[in-house]
């Protein structure tokens, strides 16, 4: 109801307003507590945030070419469904790569990712177990609806896959498009496997 989210939202704002100072992982983020709670700047500082990669283990000699990984737990904020249908268009035009899309985090297989055998569901991976997807997988494409951060996408770059986010909330501060990977303006298939086709 619209009243329990105004009061959550009030005490949200009296919270941040109490606190000597706040510090984000994203500029994103930083800037959108400044507008939308009044909190002087000064007392917001964007800090950032890393990830505790263990660099021995990054090992590129799977890599073929043709294999995706999304990882989310959150499969409709992480806009699962889009990924699937835009990897099928992908599949479809171009059957002799044998391209291949690896989901991740997700407790039970989402009804899109049925029925296609090019769609490997993994479930729910600890750290360890995901690493070795990170090595085998090529292409990280995670376009989510909202990130207030995105560590999974330092994770990605850090084995290397060029990634497709969004291009919006803090995914750009970690991808440059064109560079290491490919920002969606809008949730649309089209857009999305023509990304998919420009990372192969």
């Amino acid at each position: 109801p619209t009243f329990i989210i105004e009061k959550k939202n009030r005490q949200a704002k009296q919270f941040y307003q109490d606190c000597a100072g706040i510090f984000t992982m994203s500029e994103w983020l930083r800037k959108d507590l400044i507008e939308h709670t009044g909190i002087p700047a000064e007392k917001v500082h964007h800090v950032g945030g890393g990830s505790n990669i263990d660099v021995s283990k990054i090992d590129d000699s799977q890599k073929q070419g043709n294999k995706f990984l999304f990882v989310g737990i959150d499969w409709t904020r992480k806009n699962g469904d889009l990924v699937v249908e835009a990897f099928k268009k992908l599949a479809a035009a171009h059957p002799e790569r044998n391209l291949q899309l690896y989901i991740a985090g997700p407790e039970e297989k989402p009804a899109s990712a049925e029925g296609h055998e090019n769609i490997i569901f993994l479930g729910r991976l600890s750290y360890e177990e995901l690493v070795n997807y990170y090595n085998l997988c090529d292409y990280f494409v995670m376009p989510s609806r909202h990130e207030a951060y995105g560590l999974v996408f330092v994770e990605a770059l850090c084995f290397g896959l060029p990634c497709i986010g969004k291009n919006i909330c803090a995914m750009p501060e970690f991808i440059q498009h064109g560079k290491n990977g490919y920002l969606l303006e809008r949730d649309d298939a089209r857009e999305l496997t023509g990304l998919m086709e420009q990372l192969l």
